[in-house]
């Protein structure tokens, strides 16, 4: 497995945004995710990102507490798909799609049978109920050379999916 150690930062913020964003960087470089907490001062150190195949990377946010699917189950996430800067290290430039957005709801399908993009089947596999994490997912590996142009992604574009395994039906 491939790992990135994301470097330690603390933040100290003041005025009205005191205590409202810390940020991730991995090898002080490459930004790889802001969260909005309630903190004055914050210090994170040892997330990782995991090369899980060729053109698919994850970043653990959240471990789960469940059963991992097995391909013909039916899983239902929460997700955020963004539009990655190319570099594969997680770096987010826009949001296409969210299952949060008006008139959205969780998505439900049958994982690891095709009937999502390749990085969600594999990425999703790997994941056990509850959990949250960042797919990298390659362009390959996800919309092509076709891109999906009704949604504004590029052909061959990176894709970040922020993703959380809410329920898991086995198949029968």
């Amino acid at each position: 497995i491939h790992v990135i150690r994301i470097t330690q930062l603390s933040t100290h913020l003041s005025g009205d945004v005191a205590g409202y964003l810390a940020a991730f960087r991995v090898h002080e470089t490459a930004l790889v995710h802001a969260f909005l907490l309630p903190f004055t001062q914050l210090s994170f150190a040892m997330a990782s990102i995991q090369q899980v195949s060729d053109g698919l990377r994850k970043l653990l946010i959240q471990e789960g507490g469940g059963a991992r699917p097995s391909a013909g189950d039916t899983i239902t996430v929460e997700c955020t798909g963004n539009l990655g800067d190319g570099t594969g290290q997680g770096n987010i430039t826009k949001k296409f799609w969210s299952t949060s957005d008006s008139g959205q709801k969780p998505f439900t399908f049958q994982v690891g049978v095709g009937q999502v993009i390749k990085g969600w089947d594999e990425g999703c596999m790997t994941m056990a109920q509850g959990e949250k994490a960042n797919l990298i997912i390659a362009g390959y590996k996800g919309y092509g050379a076709n891109g999906f142009p009704a949604w504004g992604i590029p052909p061959n574009a990176e894709l970040i999916f922020q993703m959380h395994i809410l329920s898991i039906e086995r198949k029968r």
